[in-house]
């Protein structure tokens, strides 16, 4: 039985390289496409071919259970970071400018509802609002974006509360299976001006770095809107997204638990994700559960910009621009 594992590891790992050198080659952005059944408004099951625009620097990986969207279509940059596309439904009543036409949720005993307006995206700047906007055009137009397949990882053996080895100019990130997750972040840049946290760098900008740095030819990256969040959570159904799973691993590790939806890891675990989403003007928004507290994806929890702890870390999206 191990023997027959570790064959299909070795094979695994072999699909993924030569996934890494086909990304390398592709210079210039592809296409995925496949015919899927899918229920509509009336009820009936309708089939459809649907293509997805496949950033160029990426590949589609060759694992098995990993080339579908039902299943989850992973895709691996040059660099071994891996990306889920999240399909979004677009109806003929929606137009570019209708804002909500991928609906905002939120949980309340298990069900899920539209969120009020005690919840939004912090879009205060014009930068901010040209972001927002960008995002949400390449969703409409596209019908779908690509979100992490881990939590943000680093290749460090251990995150301390009071260790800033991780922060600075070099803040290398990826999104890789088997890191340890990159926590103790806060939201923003500059939030905190004590020693020793003094010009450590936020979720928000280690996510937009996150395209320039892996030079990113056709695709933007961000930290995950509330309504990329929730898109997941369509994506995933409802059964999956009111649903916690408790998290047994050893702390800060990633993309190894059974914790996994459409290919998407610890949605529920290991720690909470920093979103762009706000709580009217002050919080900033975590969403599904931590290794100390089984909560569901669905799950908001609303912090000040600055909060640091071992159990709040982040998730990047793409979107193709």
């Amino acid at each position: 039985m191990e023997a027959r594992e570790k064959t299909e590891e070795a094979k695994e790992n072999e699909l993924r390289r030569l996934t890494v050198l086909e990304a390398a080659a592709n210079i210039e952005n592809t296409t995925h496409t496949e015919t899927i059944t899918q229920t509509g408004e009336d009820g009936t099951e309708e089939t459809k071919t649907v293509t997805v625009t496949i950033p160029a620097g990426f590949a589609v990986s060759q694992v098995e259970g990993e080339n579908t969207i039902e299943d989850g279509l992973v895709i691996i940059d040059s660099n071994g970071n891996e990306f889920v596309w999240v399909p979004v439904k677009v109806t003929e009543k929606d137009t570019v400018d209708n804002i909500y036409s991928f609906q905002r949720t939120i949980t309340y005993n298990g069900i899920i509802t539209e969120v009020g307006l005690e919840y939004s995206e912090p879009y205060n700047t014009e930068e901010e609002k040209k972001e927002y906007k960008a995002m949400y055009e390449s969703v409409y137009k596209n019908k779908g974006f690509f979100i992490g397949r881990y939590e943000t990882g680093a290749k460090l053996e251990r995150v301390d509360e009071l260790d800033t080895s991780n922060q600075g100019e070099q803040n290398e990130i990826f999104v890789q299976k088997g890191l340890n997750v990159y926590n103790y972040v806060p939201w923003g840049n500059n939030m905190i001006s004590t020693e020793p946290y003094e010009g450590i760098i936020g979720a928000v900008e280690l996510s937009r770095n996150f395209a320039k740095k892996n030079n990113y030819m056709s695709v933007e990256s961000t930290l995950c809107y509330g309504v990329q969040w929730d898109a997941i959570l369509q994506y995933i159904g409802n059964d999956e997204a009111t649903v916690g799973v408790e998290t047994k691993e050893k702390l800060n590790f990633t993309g190894i638990s059974d914790d996994i939806k459409h290919n998407i890891y610890d949605l529920s675990g290991n720690v909470r994700e920093w979103t762009m989403e706000a709580r009217y003007d002050y919080g900033r928004v975590g969403r599904g559960g931590t290794i100390s507290y089984s909560n569901p994806p669905s799950k908001r929890n609303a912090n000040e910009p600055n909060y640091r702890d071992k159990n709040i870390g982040f998730r990047i999206a793409l979107y193709i621009k």
